[in-house]
């Protein structure tokens, strides 16, 4: 069990006394929701990959859940390269998200009246894009378990956490998971108390292979 401690200031009264005040930070217990047989994304670069698991039993916390986060666990992932992988080093250019810079550049190829060769050079700018920064991008839809299966794609009654960017080293290991952990929705921590969880996962590495994700950690409080 995760839990935090006190913090403690001290508060000046108009009569020049002070005492010692206590402002209790939630107590979070870590629930690691495992893909079970769904763990395994098969990439190739700049596509995305997308899997839908449901887990109907998913609060294992022992507590109605009130607030929380969702988290990425480094520890819970792991990389597996194809033949003949290999990174392009070409650094992005600017602050955004390698998928927000390659939608740009198939707006720019459409405006230019390339539309049949646009979808293949915003794919082929998203894998050089997250191959040069060494990076994994990861967004995560939850919805109802009783929802059906193809509900994430519709994008209606969905909550969306991510994009997470997932940072590499020269030997793929994780430096850094931006955007994580992220807070849950009320509906999202609604579904986690009561019916389950059906989660979407989408994948977009730089490289062909494998990307496992293991579980997802749901860090929740009263």
């Amino acid at each position: 069990m995760r839990k935090t401690g006190f913090a403690c200031v001290g508060v000046a009264l108009a009569a020049s006394w002070q005492i010692a005040g206590c402002a209790r930070e939630p107590i979070t217990i870590p629930v690691a929701v495992s893909l079970g047989g769904s763990s395994s994304f098969p990439v190739s670069a700049g596509v995305p990959t997308t899997k839908s698991i449901n887990v109907s039993n998913t609060n294992t916390s022992g507590i109605s859940a009130g607030q929380g986060n969702l988290e990425l666990d480094p520890d819970a992932i792991s990389i597996v390269r194809g033949n003949g992988g290999g990174k392009i080093r070409v650094q992005a250019q600017t602050t955004q998200s390698c998928t927000d810079q390659a939608e740009g550049v198939v707006n720019t190829c459409l405006d230019e009246g390339l539309g049949a060769d646009c979808e293949e050079e915003g794919r082929q700018f998203l894998a050089n894009c997250l191959s040069g920064a060494g990076q994994i991008e990861a967004t995560v839809w939850i919805t109802s378990s009783e929802a059906a299966q193809a509900a994430c794609a519709s994008g209606s009654g969905v909550d969306t956490y991510g994009p997470y960017t997932i940072q590499l080293d020269e030997n793929d290991d994780i430096t850094s998971i931006s955007g994580s952990p992220q807070s849950l929705t009320s509906t999202t921590i609604e579904w986690f108390n009561t019916v389950g969880l059906r989660i979407c996962i989408e994948i977009v590495a730089g490289f062909d292979g494998e990307v496992v994700v293991d579980s997802l950690t749901f860090n929740v409080g009263l």
